[in-house]
């Protein structure tokens, strides 16, 4: 079975990927739609869920284009499977964040969650692209960024703020930016 008609039987199906067994989809509002919300206390750095899904190209994607269950990481799409919202993660971002994607698939908690509590997680700290994620930002935060986008991580000091607690892949892009360049006489000496 080739990944297209893998995505056509998990949604014909309503299959999750994934565990996500300490929240639950539910509506917001009109503006965020659906989000995923705690069924129970969650701890501080408590893995939330783990997200299941698989890596596709632009040429399976465009076939889906209406559609929001992918996700834009590192260039390439992640399905999250289902067009149900309880059936892919359906997190919702905010400028302050109660948890963060320890990884791509890890979510854990930034601080005590009380249940009931919407998860939220800050999506600049999630990716590195050039375009534009929220042209207006609507997490209503008192630290509300505006426009989110894909170098927020860079333009924001995200590892910072977030002491560290994001994505892999940011962190090694966070270093690499900061890492003092060698000066050429520096080379010579060694």
């Amino acid at each position: 079975m080739n990944k297209k008609d893998l995505i056509n039987f998990i949604n014909e199906n309503n299959i999750s990927l994934g565990d996500k067994a300490h929240t639950e989809a539910k509506y917001i509002n009109s503006t965020k739609e659906y989000g995923r919300v705690a069924t129970k206390d969650i701890a501080k750095d408590e893995i939330i869920y783990r997200i299941g899904g698989m890596w596709i190209d632009w040429n399976i994607r465009k076939e889906y284009l209406e559609l929001d269950y992918f996700q834009l990481v590192d260039g390439m799409y992640y399905f999250q499977g289902g067009l149900n919202p309880g059936l892919f993660s359906a997190v919702n971002h905010s400028c302050d964040p109660n948890a963060y994607y320890e990884d791509t698939i890890v979510v854990r908690a930034f601080k005590h969650i009380p249940k009931d509590t919407e998860i939220t997680i800050d999506y600049g700290a999630l990716v590195d692209h050039n375009y534009i994620i929220f042209e207006e930002c609507a997490c209503e935060s008192k630290h509300c960024r505006k426009q989110i986008t894909g170098k927020d991580w860079l333009v924001h000091s995200l590892p910072i703020k977030y002491d560290y607690k994001i994505s892999q892949k940011i962190i090694r892009l966070w270093l690499e930016a900061k890492r003092p360049l060698k000066r050429k006489n520096d080379s010579d000496k060694s």
